[in-house]
């Protein structure tokens, strides 16, 4: 890797593009990389991606193979069953957690927000109730409004083949 890339922010943006090499919005790139979109470290961070050749786009952006050879050794992310633990590990001790488990737990049905509010133990009438279910729309581990699915990534035996670099 590239130590211009160094350890901060703008490896764990690279590595977020590296894991979806099909693009991010900003919004997803900032969540997966638990910095918030709308900063100015986030802008600066992008601008030296987009200075240095590793990121393209706008509206949706894309790691370069510069980027990816600059960012060196990263862990993909797993597919299928290890993918949806991986990201109840992320969430931590959190509704958002606890309505992600939720909602996999129905899979491949889906739950009405009553139903998912239930069974995660929160109320979707709550302002939190909503911005976890933001967060995991934004993150693509559910889908839908009023009728609450998890993603068919989380259960296919390989997601995406995405490519591992290590």
């Amino acid at each position: 890797g590239d130590q211009a890339v160094g350890e901060g922010g703008l490896r764990r943006i690279l590595i977020a593009l590296a894991q979806r090499p099909k693009g991010l919005t900003n919004r997803q790139i900032g969540v997966r990389a638990g910095l918030s979109s709308k900063s100015g470290t986030f802008s600066t961070y992008l601008s030296k991606g987009r200075s240095n050749g590793w990121i393209v786009g706008k509206g949706l952006v894309q790691i370069t193979s510069a980027g990816v050879d600059a960012l060196g050794a990263y862990e993909p992310l797993p597919t299928g069953q290890a993918l949806l633990e991986h990201w109840l590990r992320e969430l931590g001790d959190s509704g958002a957690a606890r309505l992600l488990r939720a909602i996999a737990e129905a899979y491949p049905n889906a739950l009405s927000n009553a139903e998912a509010g239930e069974r995660a133990n929160l109320s979707p009438a709550s302002g939190t109730f909503s911005t976890y279910l933001s967060k995991l729309r934004t993150l693509e581990l559910i889908s839908g409004r009023g009728e609450l699915r998890a993603s068919d990534d989380l259960f296919a035996a390989d997601a995406e083949g995405e490519r591992s670099h290590g």
